[in-house]
């Protein structure tokens, strides 16, 4: 009788492990993929704020900005569209191009807001 116990014991716990490992699997897989792809989106948002003709184009009308605004602040997509706006660059510092500097620092933000850092 005592075998028999033992034996229905084994089984059940090596059906659930046969079930439950799977799945273990693929969340830990899941959450490897979402890793990656948020790893590449903010390369590839990186290079192209680095690449972007900022004085020639508009970065509000660029499907990075649609993509990225989801994940911004609402102050910086407020500085990205206010209307008849004049933002005067400060001398000196990290440069003369301050929505440049707003999309870099939004990645930047981004990036330690999920935990890539």
């Amino acid at each position: 009788m005592e075998w028999l116990v033992t034996a229905i014991i084994g089984l059940v716990s090596g059906a659930c492990g046969s079930l439950i490992a799977p799945w273990i699997h693929w969340s830990i897989e899941k959450r490897k993929s979402k890793l990656e792809y948020k790893k590449s989106l903010i390369s590839s948002w990186r290079k192209f704020v680095e690449d972007f003709d900022w004085v020639n184009k508009e970065f509000g009308n660029t499907s990075v900005y649609g993509a990225m605004r989801s994940y911004m602040s609402e102050e910086t997509i407020h500085k990205f569209e206010a209307q008849r706006t004049l933002h005067i660059p400060p001398d000196g510092g990290r440069g003369r191009n301050l929505k440049k500097q707003w999309a870099s620092d939004e990645v930047s933000r981004i990036e330690r807001e999920w935990d890539l850092l």
